[in-house]
């Protein structure tokens, strides 16, 4: 959602919850992409990809990748899916 207002949304107390399996990652741990991929079930290649794309905030060492717990866990509230009324208001 690119144009989503998540900061308001956060502001409002209205964020989304996250599983207890993610919530549990400590914000200063120092994921990879594959630690990332195992913690998801998704590919490496796909983790890779949202990286370079900037969805997923990560630190870039040559050609390898870093992300912390705390922009771990940002990603993926901001990949939790939203009810249409949510959308309709938080969406400009």
């Amino acid at each position: 959602m690119e144009n989503y207002n998540y900061k308001l949304e956060k502001e409002l107390g209205l964020e989304p919850e996250l599983d207890c399996k993610f919530e549990q990652v400590p914000d200063d741990w120092v994921l990879t992409p594959e630690n990332v991929a195992d913690l998801i079930g998704m590919s490496v290649v796909s983790v890779r990809r949202w990286c370079r794309e900037g969805k997923l905030p990560a630190y870039r060492f040559e050609r390898k990748y870093i992300i912390t717990g705390k922009d771990f866990k940002e990603f993926m509230k901001k990949a939790r899916n939203r009810s249409k009324a949510a959308k309709s208001v938080f969406q400009s």
